[in-house]
């Protein structure tokens, strides 16, 4: 992936109308990814977040996250406006600008990279081609970034033990996520589920040798259950992580969880 657009719309009709065009924007960056000539020193994981019933961002416009060195990808989060303008397909690729001026200004920080000539070109090449054909309600996650999705009632939003918060994490961050704290690069992460039915929350730390994974439910109509597992094995971590988060199956048989206080 050079550079790849996901979105995050809730069941309002305005937002499901930036998602159209999020997706088919996205479908056209996928066509004209073997098409570049050029190499950059990291890939760029655009999330667009169309405002909703469930969430609505505090701040506006667009903002970098965390350059994964493992993977070569630096995420980005860009706030759309509540309506979409006569013109949404220009709002999105100009605030898709904004994200690309800012990763380069990042790279010639960091000293990467003068510049991310191969973003730029997909990016001009999709103003000039225009999206791809729209498939109404198809507000899911983009082609380019394989994974899964979170269900539509509800949104996860990932904390870290180094300030990094993300909405709706594709499945290949959160296995990111699995490594860096096996890895010692985070002392935790932490996934909330949040939507109509109340809070679910699966919170994983080190725990000397092991990983603690930790499973906290809030209903809407009150009370809490806490649930309680270890484990060291990479595997099982990432296994349980992605089956919480996107209700992929049932955790692994080999976490034992016992309930816990609190």
């Amino acid at each position: 992936m050079t550079v790849g657009f996901n979105v995050i719309t809730g069941p309002d009709q305005t937002s499901h109308r930036w998602g159209d065009v999020v997706m088919a924007l996205s479908r056209r960056l996928s066509e004209l990814e073997d098409e570049s000539e050029f190499g950059d020193p990291f890939a760029l994981s655009v999330t667009f977040i169309a405002p909703n019933r469930y969430l609505r961002p505090d701040w506006s416009g667009v903002r970098l996250g965390r350059l994964s060195k493992r993977h070569g990808v630096l995420s980005a989060e860009v706030a759309l406006p509540p309506i979409p303008p006569d013109d949404p397909v220009t709002a999105v690729l100009d605030l898709a600008d904004e994200v690309v001026e800012a990763a380069r200004s990042y790279a010639r920080r960091r000293h990467l990279a003068d510049d991310l000539p191969s973003t730029r070109w997909m990016l001009r090449r999709t103003r000039e081609l225009g999206p791809a054909p729209v498939r109404p309600g198809s507000a899911l996650p983009a082609a380019p970034d394989p994974g899964r999705e979170a269900r539509r009632d509800a949104f996860l939003r990932i904390t870290t033990s180094t300030g990094e918060d993300d909405v709706d994490p594709s499945e290949g961050l959160l296995q990111m996520l699995v490594e860096d704290v096996l890895d010692r690069a985070e002392a935790f992460v932490q996934i909330d589920r949040i939507g109509t039915d109340g809070l679910e929350r699966l919170r994983l730390e080190r725990d000397g040798r092991y990983v603690r994974l930790e499973r906290l439910e809030v209903p809407e109509g009150g009370g809490r259950t806490k649930h309680v597992a270890r484990t060291r094995d990479q595997e099982i971590l990432e296994e349980a992580v992605v089956a919480w988060a996107f209700e992929a199956g049932p955790m692994p048989d080999d976490l034992i969880w016992q309930a816990a206080d609190g």
